[in-house]
């Protein structure tokens, strides 16, 4: 039996009994309305302010007055400063190091719990993944508390004004 997951991501065509299978196209509208909320969501907090700063990088704008456009000179002109290679040098050590410290302590928590007995591996995923799972909620419980009818503080803050 081929999984759902399995045929709408990854896309294989299976045959069952020597027929193709029907669930490689069933199941693929359904997936793809669900992914747009969470792709238009990344496209507008996360893409659409990079490509915004980005196109105003060729622009110069003070804040007040309408931009002007000044193609490429402030590139140029930042490239040429005299701080550039060590701000340069320094973002590279930060991005690599971050990167490799990142995929290097995962990595080595999969392979740690990989080799682990069994109940001692339920244990430390539940421990790693703790911290992602955590935040979250406390951020939950926090703006029930602030926004919390009669009782919470932003009703207090608002009563008093």
């Amino acid at each position: 039996m081929i999984s759902v997951m399995d045929a709408a991501f990854i896309g294989t065509e299976r045959k069952v009994n020597g027929r193709l299978s029907l669930l490689n196209y069933r199941y693929r509208p359904v997936f793809g309305t669900l992914l747009i909320p969470s792709l238009l969501l990344i496209g507008v907090f996360s893409y659409y302010p990079a490509v915004r700063s980005l196109i105003g990088g060729f622009y110069q704008w003070n804040g007040f007055s309408p931009p002007a456009y000044s193609g490429t000179s402030q590139f140029k002109q930042y490239i040429q400063s005299p701080t550039f290679g060590t701000e340069a040098k320094n973002l590279a050590i930060l991005v690599g190091g971050s990167i490799l410290i990142t995929l290097v302590s995962q990595f080595t928590a999969a392979e740690i719990v990989t080799h682990m007995p069994r109940r001692a591996a339920a244990l430390a995923r539940y421990v790693l993944v703790l911290p992602i799972v955590l935040p979250p909620l406390v951020l939950i419980e926090v703006w029930a508390y602030l926004l919390q009818p009669g009782s919470g503080l932003v009703d207090h803050v608002l009563d008093r004004t």
